[in-house]
């Protein structure tokens, strides 16, 4: 331990002298690299994409702004003790395997703080010791697994923690219980199989929370800690099948919830009603198949509601949003697509119309039942209360745009181009091969082949050698010729194009 010190000491007298000896003669002066920039009339200087393999020491040390992203840098020890007065630090994109221990010691007024898109494995208790002023944190894209649980203990001001993209799959009790200020918390990307309970439990002024692709199942009662001041909570790419009715019910005064590709079946009518201020809510990319009556209970003030790519959806009610009255002023995604699917809905019982009887089209079944006459247009102002069927394509304005529309055609008019040159190119690269084997076999043959023999008398001189330069597959009967012909309506075969206009299933919405 003794050791460490001296060694640590060292050290600092050794970085201290070189900035004194490059400072020379001129007091405060200070060398910049010629890779960097450095702006000294306003503290700050960049050297981003430099090619650096250690954090540079001559610098100007009074500094406010340094940014030494994407660079070679594999540590940082000893690097930052005579640059007192950082403010913000971009260590991104490095190749920074650890922290060690108290080289942030003396940055008592650094606010920002970026280390995103390193190989950090591990956060030890003294690696960020020092950061009291500390505001914003970025860990994300590294390959922490493991944080001691005393590694935030001096980090008061911690407004903004982003851990995305790492390996963690737990955290320890009181992890965040300095954290007073943490405000966001970003946990996306990781390995989380349920909510980290423990560690939550002391984010009391918590705003936002983002468990994002993690492998999370459930969401049971007393899982999610009473985070009062919870906005906005991201549970979106889990794997989530069930949320307990009193799961989020904690969460009084969240208006933003993402809960889109998961494994839902149901509708968590129960779950959501406890969430009087949501405003926003995402449930695309499930598996739900019936969205009942008052499916969206108690939800006053939802106004964006996301529910597209539901694949295996059968079942609307007309009645599951009559509790959502703000709704109609930001759904123009969902008329689009209760538009889609009664114009779906009109063409499949024209044609249905066409094949059968007036008698016995009383017996068909549709489907998918739309109660035509009940569905208004919220908007635009030309259309607003008119049925949403007699609305036409223009009115609506549910096509993709110009610019996705030129986007797809130049890009398919790219890959017809592509086939058109392999298919033009391909036969004349094979053929020259092939040519050039030929002749260099017949020429072979004429060489080796052995003289002839004499004619016998009064029989004619033959000499028998288109035998041997024919190519082999020409002295087969012309079997790769033989084959027999596909007859797409011969007898026992099936007809694939019949196959194609077979009915399909297809997701229906009832409305009473």
């Amino acid at each position: 331990m003794e050791d460490d010190k001296i060694h640590s000491m060292w050290w600092r007298a050794v970085s201290t002298v070189l900035v004194l000896v490059m400072m020379g003669s001129n007091g405060h002066a200070a060398i910049c690299p010629s890779a960097c920039r450095c702006e000294n009339d306003i503290l700050k200087t960049s050297c981003a994409s430099a090619s650096l393999e250690f954090v540079p020491i001559q610098l100007n040390p009074e500094l406010h702004e340094l940014d030494i992203s994407n660079n070679k840098i594999v540590q940082i020890h000893f690097s930052f003790p005579f640059y007192e007065n950082l403010l913000n630090l971009n260590l991104s994109h490095n190749r920074i395997k650890t922290l060690g221990n108290s080289n942030f010691n003396s940055q008592k007024n650094l606010t920002r703080l970026d280390l995103s898109h390193n190989q950090i494995e591990n956060l030890t208790r003294d690696s960020l010791k020092g950061l009291k002023a500390l505001t914003y944190l970025d860990l994300s894209s590294n390959s922490l697994e493991e944080i001691n649980p005393a590694a935030f203990r001096e980090l008061h001001s911690l407004s903004v923690l982003k851990f995305g993209g790492n390996k963690l799959i737990h955290l320890e009790e009181g992890l965040f219980r300095a954290c007073k200020n943490l405000k966001e918390l970003y946990l996306n990307d990781n390995q989380f199989l349920e909510l980290p309970t423990a560690a939550l439990t002391d984010t009391v002024h918590l705003r936002l929370l983002s468990l994002s692709q993690n492998l999370i199942l459930t969401v049971e009662d007393g899982d999610m800690p009473n985070l009062s001041e919870l906005q906005t909570l991201l549970l979106d790419s889990n794997v989530i099948s069930e949320i307990h009715p009193d799961g989020l019910s904690s969460l009084t005064a969240l208006s933003h919830l993402d809960l889109s590709d998961n494994n839902i079946t149901a509708m968590p009518t129960a779950s959501l009603a406890k969430l009087s201020s949501l405003t926003t809510l995402r449930l695309s990319g499930n598996y739900i198949s019936h969205i009942l009556p008052v499916a969206f209970r108690g939800l006053f003030h939802l106004r964006v509601l996301k529910i597209d790519r539901l694949d295996t959806l059968k079942q609307i009610d007309s009645r599951a949003f009559v509790d959502n009255i703000k709704l109609e002023k930001n759904t123009h995604g969902l008329q689009c697509w209760l538009w889609q699917l009664i114009q779906e809905h009109k063409a499949r019982s024209l044609k249905l119309n066409e094949t059968y009887s007036e008698k016995k089209m009383k017996t068909v079944t549709l489907d998918l039942i739309l109660d035509v006459n009940d569905i208004f247009c919220y908007g635009p102002e030309d259309i607003e209360g008119e049925l949403l069927a007699d609305a036409t394509k223009s009115q609506m304005d549910c096509s993709v745009s110009w610019m996705a529309a030129v986007s797809v055609t130049v890009t398919v008019t790219f890959i017809l181009a592509v086939i058109g040159g392999v298919l033009y190119w391909a036969p004349k690269r094979r053929s020259r091969p092939i040519k050039k084997e030929i002749s260099e076999i017949q020429d072979t043959i004429r060489r080796n082949m052995p003289p002839p023999t004499p004619p016998r008398k009064n029989e004619p001189y033959e000499v028998q050698v288109e035998k041997y330069i024919l190519p082999p597959h020409m002295m087969i009967q012309n079997d790769y010729r033989s084959l027999p012909s596909w007859d797409p309506y011969g007898a026992g075969t099936v007809n694939i194009y019949e196959q194609l206009n077979e009915p399909r299933d297809r997701p229906h919405i009832v409305y009473v």
